[in-house]
């Protein structure tokens, strides 16, 4: 849906929105809560409504995720998509890369069950078998997440920039979904506890930043890393961007 209609996901509480980021900000006129009234309270959806009047306020709050997930494909139509496992969220983030750049949607499905194609065309199953069991379209895959991650950037072409997410932590992570559209980048994967000098391969890719006196990283060429210093520490990323230093 942050593809199709140029959105931000926003985290919130159950009870709680942040009216000032929504309204002021980024002067929303139409807000989707993905998420039934046990997830997104009611009474947040009312104070959206009152402290928002002129914005149209849409609830996908069907029983399951993966029939909400489905919602929003039919309501962005997209008939070309990724598909990921629904129970877990590392293989489905690393995707949505690669899903801007191909302009696919994102299906997600409980990986350990078949499932029937209900209209869509599979151009990518994303995981292994143990994550979907069911073929579908290229496989992109590998021992864990952060090589299946590695094989999804591989089938990506021509992006400009990569965010470097905590692949064992979810919030700071699906956050980066915000990024992947205007930076036209993809979504890695990394943690403190691995030997992350194999991200040499994808640096080197990204083309050389334009010489101009901003700070745009709208331009190419960038690292940019998500979240604070328990997630993803200095030390992990100085070793990725700067090996010789022996850090």
């Amino acid at each position: 849906m942050c593809k199709a209609f140029n959105a931000r996901l926003l985290l919130i509480k159950p009870n709680y929105a942040n009216i000032g980021l929504m309204r002021d900000y980024y002067k929303s006129k139409e807000v989707y809560l993905i998420g039934s009234e046990n997830e997104i309270h009611k009474s947040t959806e009312n104070y959206i409504k009152r402290f928002m009047p002129k914005a149209r306020v849409i609830r996908i709050g069907n029983k399951s995720p993966y029939e909400r997930n489905m919602e929003t494909l039919k309501m962005t139509g997209f008939t070309n998509v990724a598909v990921a496992d629904g129970r877990n969220f590392p293989d489905a983030l690393s995707a949505s890369g690669l899903c801007n750049l191909e302009n696919l949607g994102l299906r997600l499905v409980d990986g350990s069950k078949p499932y029937s194609s209900d209209g869509f065309n599979t151009v990518y199953t994303i995981g292994g078998s143990d994550s979907v069991m069911q073929e579908g379209g290229t496989r992109l895959s590998g021992v864990d997440r952060y090589e299946t991650a590695k094989e999804v950037a591989r089938a990506s072409k021509n992006y400009l920039n990569i965010l470097f997410v905590d692949g064992r932590r979810f919030p700071d992570s699906i956050s980066a979904i915000n990024l992947v559209k205007p930076r036209t980048a993809i979504v890695m994967p990394i943690s403190d506890n691995r030997d992350n000098s194999d991200m040499k391969e994808f640096l080197t890719l990204l083309p050389k930043k334009e010489d101009t006196n901003s700070w745009d990283i709208e331009k190419c060429g960038y690292a940019l890393v998500i979240g604070g210093e328990p997630s993803v520490a200095d030390a992990t990323m100085q070793k990725i961007l700067y090996p010789s230093r022996g850090l």
